[in-house]
């Protein structure tokens, strides 16, 4: 078995083994841990369990959540205590608070993936994978993964009624969530004293939320002048959503660029497409592909791809075009995404005929 992203390196930690009083300040230092090692993707898949109907997936969702917080007057630093740590004391408000700055610094460095919850009974997506809506600052480079299972034989001709939603929906987070099927799927093998033991038809958002963690690496790796947040636009800008009408539109801007995508509550921007995500993002209301021409493309004038030519007097012949094999130049989509092409091929070849004389006539 193969991963998403064979080549990354993992550094795991856990979430239900803590020490001390307070377990938030414990996610806080796994995460700057995290950060000290570059990482470029955290992948979460856990919530806050509830009993709301006796179901053992049910979780709070960002909608009980707010409402818990409204309703007895506390604000978000107080409820998100109460939440992570049933205490909304000082020290609990501190520690709760040290895990939203420790994710929020992350951001700085990689993209937070956090699956939306496994049960398709709530309402809505859960609390943890929305905490962009309590605090809004970590909406930069946030991606919510939900569960889903896909019974068509294609997705290229995909309807939605070939898929089935298995997780909480994305609801809240629509338009920074995606969904992928993590619906009985075989896990890798390991032994365990004389056994071989071989997982197979697991379901649950948490195999969904590392195929995204994989992407994010794959697409660092492709774009390393990214930073997360364009990371995190380019993935969510991509995902196919043809397979269901959209119920609103989320617009993607990059130096001035934009690209429009279309969302919906229950499986928000759709299911990754992560060779899209590679290949370049353009629409029609954007340049297909851009040159610049200056020294970044923050402060340099942007030049249709299409209409860039480097034209040479006859003089010169091919020697231009011939000097220039081997070397490449960058075009950029519209996300900012750059793309190696051979220079060489962007020589317009004045004519090269040599101009003829009639000598008799010039001589006689």
């Amino acid at each position: 078995i193969s991963g998403v992203a064979p080549d990354a390196d993992l550094i795991l930690s856990s979430i239900p083994n803590t020490s001390g009083t307070y377990k938030s300040d414990d996610f806080a230092a796994d995460l700057d841990s995290a950060r000290g090692y570059e990482a470029v993707a955290s992948n979460n898949s856990w919530g806050l369990g509830d009993s709301t109907d006796g179901n053992a997936n049910a979780n709070w969702n960002i909608t009980e959540a707010k409402s818990y917080i409204s309703n007895n007057s506390l604000t978000n630093n107080q409820g998100l205590a109460l939440l992570l740590e049933s205490s909304s004391s000082s020290d609990a408000i501190t520690a709760s608070q040290s895990y939203i700055t420790a994710l929020n610094d992350f951001q700085n460095n990689g993209v937070i993936v956090f699956s939306s919850g496994n049960y398709s009974g709530e309402s809505d997506v859960s609390v943890m994978g929305a905490l962009p809506e309590l605090y809004s600052d970590l909406a930069e480079a946030w991606i919510t993964v939900g569960l889903i299972d896909f019974t068509g034989s294609s997705v290229s001709d995909a309807s939605e009624s070939d898929f089935t939603l298995y997780g909480n929906k994305c609801g809240t987070a629509k338009e920074y969530c995606v969904v992928v099927d993590g619906y009985q799927v075989n896990g890798a093998g390991y032994i365990s004293g004389d056994s071989h033991i071989y997982p197979t038809g697991k379901s649950g958002s948490s195999f969904s939320a590392p195929m995204i963690s994989g992407g994010i690496a794959l697409l660092a790796q492709a774009f390393p002048n990214h930073t997360p947040e364009q990371l995190t636009d380019r993935l969510l800008a991509s995902s196919n959503n043809s397979w269901f009408t959209p119920e609103g539109n989320t617009t993607f801007t990059t130096h001035g660029n934009s690209i429009t995508h279309g969302y919906h509550s229950t499986w928000g921007q759709g299911i990754p497409d992560f060779y899209a995500a590679l290949s370049p993002i353009t629409s029609n209301l954007n340049p297909a592909m851009s040159l610049y021409t200056g020294s970044s493309i923050q402060s340099s004038e942007q030049v249709p791809f299409s209409t860039s030519y480097i034209t040479t007097s006859s003089s010169f012949g091919d020697s231009v075009s011939q000097g220039l094999i081997g070397e490449v130049g960058y075009v950029y989509d519209a996300l900012s995404g750059g793309f190696k092409y051979s220079m060489s091929t962007r020589i317009n070849l004045a004519n090269n005929n040599a101009p003829s004389i009639n000598l008799s006539s010039e001589l006689s």
